[in-house]
């Protein structure tokens, strides 16, 4: 289940079910040594009822957890895991791709932020639980690592116009960040649309997303208020795609898009 966010209690009672398993005992046999129902240890197994301390001792000894359960953690909980950087496997993916497709409705794309821009997004978090400076600086090596490497992937990025318009940080900051747009779009590698205001509704308000490509593979990345998802299932896959050529076919193209930049960031 790696990539789908599996949650730790969803863990442990998948590892409850393997063990079991793999020692051959049904769930009343479980129970019975466990001195409790066999309803009880049902709702262990589908993740219901979490294991009191005192009953998870029990388990381990009768079940004899191996040290191989130490890799399915790393598998499935924490590679599965994205943090709000989308470091973890998601970056893993983004090293190897060779195309990216991106779509923002809100703000600029991480990859595309300049420092002071990501900065001003980031105090929103201040709550968040976890170290935003270091969100800060894994965002920058982040930009360096995907689109600064030495064989960079072709990166598509198309944003509604009210990215550009949504200001963040005072106009300077703005300004700045939008030239930088400008800038990045001048590398082969980067191209950089707009859907103009006028286009009215489009699926891609809907919620912000990437595909990347590699090997005749694609993976997708949806963007959450806090963390994302990994989506690898071909379906999944597949109506992102179709909502990535709708929201491409309403874009302007590169050349059109740079000049309403530009005059944005002079207003």
């Amino acid at each position: 289940m790696s990539g789908n966010n599996m949650t730790a209690r969803a863990f442990l009672a998948k590892e409850i079910r393997h063990a079991r398993d793999a020692k051959d005992m049904s769930r009343a046999a479980l129970a019975a040594k466990l001195y409790v129902s066999e309803s009880l240890v049902a709702a262990w197994e589908s993740g219901r009822i979490v294991p009191r301390a005192e009953q998870l001792g029990q388990l381990i000894e009768v079940l004899e957890f191996g040290p191989e359960v130490i890799s399915r953690i790393l598998e499935d909980l924490v590679s599965g895991e994205v943090s709000p950087e989308w470091t973890g496997k998601w970056l893993t993916i983004e090293l190897k791709a060779e195309t990216l497709l991106s779509f923002e409705h809100s703000i600029v794309p991480g990859l595309l932020q300049t420092e002071e821009y990501a900065s001003e997004v980031l105090k929103y978090l201040h709550n968040a639980p976890f170290d935003v400076k270091e969100v800060l600086r894994e965002r920058m090596e982040r930009q360096q690592k995907v689109l600064g490497c030495d064989d960079p992937p072709t990166a598509v990025f198309i944003m509604d116009e009210q990215v550009l318009r949504r200001e963040v940080g005072g106009p300077e900051v703005m300004s700045r960040q939008l030239r930088h747009l400008v800038e990045l779009a001048e590398q082969p590698n980067v191209i950089i649309q707009v859907v103009p205001a006028g286009t009215g509704y489009h699926p891609g308000l809907a919620g912000a997303f990437m595909i990347a490509k590699f090997d005749r593979t694609e993976i997708a990345f949806q963007d959450g208020t806090v963390t994302g998802q990994v989506l690898e299932e071909a379906n999944q896959v597949s109506a992102l795609t179709r909502k990535w050529e709708n929201i491409h076919a309403a874009a302007l193209p590169q050349a059109a898009s740079i000049e309403l930049i530009a005059k944005v960031a002079e207003q």
